[in-house]
């Protein structure tokens, strides 16, 4: 990133309780022009900033480069970008309260993951087998798949890939619903 972390300060206001960017009537020396600068301020300044994108994140444009927000909420209260990934642990891709970020690596952040729009059985790791009759409960780890036993009622599959998880560093609101 080109820009320090006194350019975004500059043009906006972070409330890391709510997670909210609003934009500031921004100074000269951001615009090329006085026409710009005067339309920027007399439309957005006192306004939210950001627009949601498809994946659900919450992304600001600044002079055509474009910024995630909780990017900018760790640059905000921290004053770094973190070379690592940084996870919403509610799986709430737009909600950028500073609470509600922690820094984590890519396997971290692919161990807190959202349950799946396309689960079925309502828990991660856990599907009706119609062979056998029965609850398989499975894992991957380290881009292995894990086979952790076939159940005869879904609570103790349930329970299996609860346990599993546990041994395997998942966070404990991986699979949750949002």
């Amino acid at each position: 990133m080109n820009k320090n972390t006194s350019f975004f300060k500059d043009a906006l206001d972070y409330n890391p309780e709510t997670g909210l960017f609003v934009w500031k009537v921004r100074p000269r020396v951001h615009f090329s022009t006085d026409r710009g600068w005067n339309l920027f301020n007399s439309t957005k300044a006192g306004k939210v900033a950001g627009t949601i994108s498809e994946q659900g994140y919450l992304k600001i444009n600044f002079g055509g480069t474009i910024h995630r927000a909780h990017r900018l909420a760790w640059l905000f209260c921290h004053g770094y970008y973190p070379a690592e990934d940084i996870d919403h642990i509610n799986h709430i891709r737009s909600d950028n309260r500073i609470s509600n970020l922690r820094i984590a690596s890519r396997k971290e952040n692919q161990r807190n993951q959202s349950l799946h729009r396309n689960n079925k059985s309502g828990h991660n790791g856990v599907h009706w087998r119609n062979d056998c009759q029965k609850w398989r409960a499975m894992i991957m780890v380290n881009g292995k798949s894990k086979h952790l036993g076939y159940f005869s009622n879904i609570e103790d599959a349930v329970k299996a890939r609860i346990l599993a998880n546990e041994l395997s560093g998942f966070h404990n609101n991986h699979g949750a619903s949002t």
